[in-house]
């Protein structure tokens, strides 16, 4: 079966790189309707859309790919082969010949493959176990005066569990997002911004699988986890000297459980914002603000009184600092307390504290750090429906980890990269708690 899928992936490989043959080439300069577009490389040209193909094999050896805590399941080790394919396409258009400011932007980015687990075959329950990358979006751009309208939809296809600080003692959590949406950008003078934006996010959890103590695996009910929000907000914002802009924003988020509509909710959140040039090469931004749940979906009115949630109020703050400490080292630091809602739609805290580098020793070879701790508890009273989910779904726990990588630059267009990725769950619950170590190595080539 493996031996089938190579093939099957190679000859994919070999189309693509004929087709790309015959029609690719380097953008040297011109000019032309795709204005910034015309000064990069692609693959394809069709008129004024530049198209970009890439392919990439990524190699993934994993310690604990079950998230064990080793005590009554067996830590499992895993090696994961992933190939993918990407895409990127923009095209960009005047509106009005002798207008620069009245323009469209179409584009399109997708990176798609699929996983295969070599050392723990019973995990490849699909005969493609596809994966779309987060990153995936289609984008249309209008600039009209003033404004910008942004029409987009992002989705991907996703299968590693240790992405949600939640789970444990899974193996597989293969999910699909989808997020479409409008943004409209208000240029009010040189100075003020307003900015309006809607969107609806579609979350269908698919597969959650663990491993037991044989290699089998089995399937844990995923019907309170699918669900559906819907979120609008409004920010604006204005100079008030050339190195400060503050501004106020709001948003309300509704989400809905199709399969436990008990857990419905709607959170409410507001509050100031601000960033801060404090040089050329450092910049401060803060937010903070009032967080407020309450059970039902507001949009649709859905069993806002049957629910057996409960209302909460909690504060939010944030602050990031990014310093470009020379032309090769930028680093970012970032603090606060976040409000979100886990798989299961309760109101969560998350004190975090981040930590990320990236030096470009020279035009081939960079280094990349980041370092990260987390603390996750309820920020209300939990939902009822919470004493009938499975152990493997958390609301109270910490994560500490990092990582350390290079990235290689071979040729124009082959590139390969090592990194190397360390995550730790501490809970009340010994039987939840994890370590995971993770060295993945990628080549990546250009068409």
């Amino acid at each position: 079966m493996l031996v089938k899928r190579l093939l099957a992936i190679s000859g994919f490989l070999c189309i693509a790189g004929l087709l790309t043959a015959a029609s690719g080439q380097d953008a040297g300069g011109g000019g032309g309707a795709g204005g910034d577009a015309t000064q990069r490389y692609f693959n394809i040209r069709t008129g004024p859309v530049y198209v970009t193909l890439t392919a990439q094999t990524t190699t993934e050896f994993v310690d604990n790919v079950n998230l064990s805590s080793g005590i009554d399941t067996p830590i499992k080790q895993d090696l994961i082969f992933s190939p993918s394919f990407g895409i990127n396409a923009i095209s960009e258009l005047q509106l009005h010949p002798l207008s620069e400011t009245n323009t469209t932007t179409m584009g399109l980015s997708m990176n798609f493959g699929y996983r295969e687990h070599i050392l723990q075959p019973a995990l490849n329950q699909k005969i493609f176990d596809i994966n779309i990358s987060p990153d995936s979006e289609f984008s249309f751009l209008v600039r009209i005066g003033h404004f910008k309208i942004r029409l987009h939809d992002g989705f991907a296809l996703q299968s590693d569990p240790v992405t949600d600080g939640a789970l444990s003692n899974v193996a597989v959590f293969r999910r699909f997002t989808n997020a479409a949406g409008v943004n409209v950008e208000w240029d009010v003078n040189s100075d003020t911004l307003v900015n309006l934006a809607y969107t609806h996010t579609n979350v269908y959890a698919l597969d959650l699988v663990t491993l037991g103590n044989s290699g089998t695996s089995s399937n844990l009910s995923t019907s309170n986890i699918t669900n559906s929000t819907d979120a609008l907000s409004l920010m604006a914002s204005t100079k008030i000297i050339p190195e400060l802009t503050v501004g106020w924003g709001a948003n309300v988020a509704a989400t809905s459980f199709p399969g436990a509509p008990q857990q419905d909710s709607t959170t409410y959140s507001y509050g100031p914002f601000a960033s801060l040039h404090l040089s050329q090469f450092t910049t401060l931004n803060a937010s903070c603000g009032i967080s407020k749940s309450e059970p039902g979906n507001v949009f649709t009115g859905s069993n806002t009184a049957n629910n057996n949630g409960s209302n909460s109020t909690s504060n939010y703050a944030n602050v990031s600092l990014t310093n470009q400490l020379n032309t090769y080292y930028t680093q970012t630091l970032s603090a606060g307390r976040e409000i979100a809602l886990d798989l299961v739609g309760t109101q969560t805290s998350d004190n975090y504290l981040r930590y990320s580098s990236v030096w470009k020793m020279n035009a081939h070879i960079s280094l990349n750090f980041n370092a990260f701790a987390e603390d996750i508890s309820n920020a209300g009273t939990p939902n009822n429906n919470l004493l009938s989910l499975q152990s493997n779904v958390q609301s109270d726990y910490r994560r500490y980890g990092g990582g350390v990588g290079t990235s290689l630059r071979l040729s124009k267009k082959l590139t390969t990269s090592l990194n190397y990725r360390y995550v730790q769950k501490v809970t009340g619950d010994p039987l939840l708690c994890y370590k995971q170590n993770d060295i993945i190595w990628t080549v990546s080539y250009s068409f």
